[in-house]
């Protein structure tokens, strides 16, 4: 299976997983966007970036992506989450909080 392949899978698993708690999910495929998937419940929404590899979830969601999630939520007024789910790893919900901070140049 290719890592697309994969990408998606997890893509869809998680779509089912928030489906089954309420929530309206929506899937951007093949758009590489910033956000893979638009979930919203009661007022809410999130916009989830889900990365399926091994190691650091920063390996492939470095700081360009981030801003870019980061400036698609305040446009929105939505939440910015990083799901990283490794292959035959536990599922790992990363709130923008939660992520590394830019670098600030001196």
């Amino acid at each position: 299976m290719s890592t697309a392949s994969r990408g998606a899978a997890r893509e869809h698993q998680l779509k089912r997983l928030l489906e089954a708690e309420g929530w309206a999910v929506t899937r951007g495929a093949g758009s590489h966007g910033c956000a893979d998937l638009w979930a919203a419940k009661a007022g809410a929404l999130w916009l989830i970036q889900v990365k399926g590899n091994a190691g650091s979830p920063w390996k492939s969601f470095g700081p360009k992506e981030r801003e870019e999630l980061i400036a698609l939520a305040d446009q929105t007024e939505g939440v910015p989450w990083l799901v990283h789910w490794p292959p035959r790893g536990r599922r790992v919900w990363l709130h923008e909080s939660d992520w590394p901070k830019p670098k600030v140049a001196a």
